[in-house]
């Protein structure tokens, strides 16, 4: 995975003259997003390295809610491999889990209040796409959460940022992105068939 998602930062810089910023932020960002969907532990500092070169790149094109997104990922992530390791029952290594209907409430709610604490502060700053970039940005959070917390649901919800920001991206010039946030969507695809997979075998495991 790791020479596949180097062989294809290379085509991209390649042919639309990338930087080394979207080069390393589309190796990170593939090989991070694989290690997810297989439960590997190191999908963390290698999430943490991805978030670090995004924000800058965002930070550069006025993208002000994904900048503070990557910042508040970086966060997350220091949570989540803590989180993965000592998560479940008596610290041991958290289980794949479904949301709970009351969890789908409270989800609503943050993305209803993420919202309105994020456009007016993007529209103070200037910055581009306010309402697009502030409302991904909320269900990016919400999903990265799920991510921490081992839910199925996150998937589908990166299914839909990575797919909606493919035409922010290319409106920006960040080819580089524009081809991880496709390859990100198949990724998303990908890891919510095998977590659906991993629950039913653990909970065939624990009815045996």
């Amino acid at each position: 995975m790791i020479a596949l998602a180097i062989a294809g930062a290379l085509i991209v810089r390649h042919y639309y003259n990338d930087d080394w910023f979207g080069f390393g932020v589309f190796v990170t960002g593939v090989v991070g997003v694989y290690l997810v969907a297989v439960e590997h532990i190191w999908n963390w500092p290698v999430g943490l390295l991805n978030v670090t070169i995004w924000g800058w790149i965002c930070y550069s094109g006025r993208l002000f809610a994904d900048m503070s997104l990557q910042m508040f990922f970086f966060v997350l992530g220091v949570h989540g491999w803590y989180f993965w390791i000592k998560g479940g029952d008596k610290q041991t290594p958290l289980r794949i889990s479904k949301v709970s209907p009351r969890g789908w409430l409270l989800m609503g709610l943050a993305l209803v209040v993420g919202v309105s604490i994020y456009v007016p502060i993007t529209m103070h700053f200037k910055a581009d796409w306010i309402w697009v970039d502030s409302i991904l940005t909320v269900i990016a959070i919400i999903a990265q959460v799920l991510v921490n917390l081992k839910k199925i649901e996150s998937w589908i919800l990166w299914m839909i940022v990575n797919a909606a920001y493919i035409p922010v991206y290319k409106a920006k010039g960040y080819y580089s992105l524009v081809y991880l946030s496709a390859i990100l969507f198949l990724l998303a695809v990908g890891g919510f068939i095998k977590w659906n997979k991993l629950n039913r075998a653990d909970s065939a495991l624990n009815l045996a």
